[in-house]
């Protein structure tokens, strides 16, 4: 077997081993977001690229018939900015904290809210991977306590770069753990993979456990919970005084860290069971149950999800957080993309639960944190696999607040509610007035938009809500220049969201200033068709046919004429441009 062999099997072992399994699941993950003891700031961190936004440009602008007129790009961007931020819970003022090229985690409070520590992975300088445990104090420079290098030969193989991407995307939803008395650090390692306990004053290694994650401490630093998988999957404790670990709870899709009950005799975390169902799809459910460590018995809490998916469909997620000092849980489930539901619900099995919706019934949100006030709550929304939009929540009264520290955060916090408001008219409109084009003007025509709220009430106050929303966050102001991506996004996303609120005058100011941007015929003849839109929306009939005019005459030519990009768009174009010369000599009449 060659070196190249070796290290590339020394890679695929490893991951079989620990992290295989946690990358898979990347992008159920979120970024935590970390409240100090007092309650008085929150730490988290953000990832951006210019290949991270959910759309790709001139997205209001291309047809595709799968996803009805959007291009979203999911995947992890090519090169990636990683930032560490304190912000105070009102989300009014982002202070930077760290920033990097290599990937990092997610940030954690010391007990007494002085130090915050986090991992970084890296290349060193004779080409190994290794993580650092890095302990910053304030705005100082931050120290390593501890570092790890993969004890191989150099990180030559193709591949092995993009597999170290991957893995840096799983572990930056992941963070440290501070014992209850600020002793010890139980932090992911590298080699050999699993959970390593560190003591907090020298970065001595004081324990290791193999494949495994999610470590949690119990208030007396005796005990540690954690998840390992094989073939005892789930929750699993260590003996007095970081003994060796048993199991406690069998579960599969454990995504969170155990919760401990003051006394630290117990902890709780949520067991998902699959009930097979013969003729059927296979049913699931999700309990939350307490294993105490002295009896060594499992207790069935509350049933948190009960449901058979539908046929292809994925279990859901679900994220859960205990409200300090009392008796009860927030938990979020989501699937497909859309959360399901919003419960707080007391530990008490007979207890009604109470449901929440934030803005909007299916915006995807998790990873909820709740502030020692007990109501306000920091969590995320928008796509995983940028970490989510940080934002918070007040359980008392549900507004939902978006935290941005910089323009990357106000692209993906802004194109996320775009994302959602494409989702309503898609689902409310109904088919005999569904858009024929495949969504090649994403603008719905005025009198679509009005047939939309006449339809239904709810409809109009779901897309009110969230176009104000999306209005506020194009109000913010993040310090710095945007990067020409970015100042691009935005300039659509006004656009797109003046247009939706009816504010004519705005979207075509929007449209003067995307158009020297625009590089393609295809793009240009939407954006007119844009300005057509608007000015059937103002009721300036006579201008409005002008464009119509112009347009028919553009979209009539030979491909040849305007180049391949308009090349296979005419016919679409053409239906297009027809239908809203119709819709203006009825509005004429």
């Amino acid at each position: 077997m060659t070196r190249k062999n070796l290290w590339q099997t020394k890679i695929a072992l490893i991951w079989a081993c620990s992290f295989a399994w946690l990358v898979s699941l990347s992008g159920c993950f979120y970024g935590t977001i970390a409240w100090s003891p007092d309650g008085q700031w929150l730490a988290f961190l953000t990832q951006s690229g210019e290949n991270a936004m959910l759309f790709s440009p001139g997205w209001w602008a291309r047809p595709d018939s799968a996803t009805q007129g959007w291009v979203a790009r999911r995947g992890p961007p090519d090169s990636t900015t990683y930032t560490l931020w304190l912000s105070q819970p009102t989300g009014s003022h982002c202070w930077r904290l760290a920033q990097s090229t290599s990937a990092l985690s997610s940030p954690a409070w010391s007990p007494d809210g002085l130090k915050i520590a986090y991992l970084r992975w890296g290349t060193s300088a004779d080409g190994k991977n290794h993580c650092e445990v890095l302990v910053q104090r304030g705005f100082d420079e931050p120290k390593t306590l501890a570092s790890c290098k993969l004890s191989s030969t150099s990180a030559t193989p193709a591949g092995l770069e993009s597999e170290a991407k991957r893995l840096g995307l799983a572990t930056s939803a992941m963070a440290p753990a501070w014992s209850p008395r600020g002793t010890f650090l139980a932090v992911p390692w590298l080699d050999p993979p699993g959970t390593a306990v560190i003591r907090a004053s020298d970065g001595q290694l004081m324990a290791h456990y193999a494949n495994a994650f999610l470590a949690s401490w119990s208030p007396d630093e005796s005990h540690l919970a954690m998840v390992l998988p094989g073939d005892r999957e789930g929750y699993h404790v260590t003996t007095a005084n970081l003994g060796p670990p048993a199991a406690a709870i069998a579960t599969k899709h454990a995504a969170q860290a155990a919760i401990w009950e003051s006394t630290g005799q117990a902890f709780y975390a949520i067991a998902w069971q699959d009930q097979p169902n013969p003729g059927a799809m296979t049913s699931y459910n999700a309990e939350l149950v307490r294993y105490d460590i002295r009896t060594q018995r499992v207790e069935s809490v509350r049933r948190v999800i009960s449901r058979t998916p539908p046929a292809g469909d994925d279990p859901s997620l679900l994220y859960f957080a205990r409200i300090p000092g009392s008796p009860s849980l927030l938990a979020i489930t989501s699937r497909g993309g859309q959360t399901t539901d919003i419960l707080e619900m007391s530990f008490e099995r007979q207890a009604a639960a109470r449901r929440h919706t934030w803005l909007d019934p299916d915006l995807v949100l998790g990873a909820p944190s709740i502030g020692p006030d007990k109501d306000t709550v920091a969590l995320r929304f928008g796509p995983h696999q940028n970490l989510g939009v940080p934002a918070i929540v007040s359980l008392r009264n549900g507004e939902l607040r978006a935290i941005v520290p910089d323009h990357a955060t106000q692209v993906l916090a802004t194109q996320t509610i775009i994302e959602r408001l494409l989702h309503v008219f898609d689902v409310s409109t109904p088919r005999d007035i569904r858009n024929p084009t495949f969504g090649a003007v994403r603008m719905p025509s005025p009198a679509m938009a009005t047939a939309y709220a006449l339809r239904d009430g709810r409809v109009a106050d779901r897309i009110e809500k969230l176009t104000r929303f999306g209005l506020n966050l194009l109000a913010m102001q993040p310090e710095g220049n945007p990067t020409p991506g970015q100042f691009r996004a935005i300039v659509e996303s006004k656009m797109f969201l003046t247009y939706i609120s009816a504010d004519y005058t705005a979207a075509l100011r929007a449209a003067d200033t995307l158009e020297p941007q625009l590089d393609s015929p295809r793009d240009r003849l939407a954006l007119t068709i844009v300005r057509a839109q608007c000015r059937l929306g103002q009721r300036k009939w006579s201008e409005a046919r002008e464009l119509l005019t112009l347009l028919s005459q553009k979209a009539g030519k030979s491909p040849k004429d305007d180049g391949p990009d308009l090349a296979g768009d005419q016919k679409l174009f053409s239906k297009t441009i027809q239908e809203l010369l119709e819709e203006l000599a009825q509005s004429e009449k």
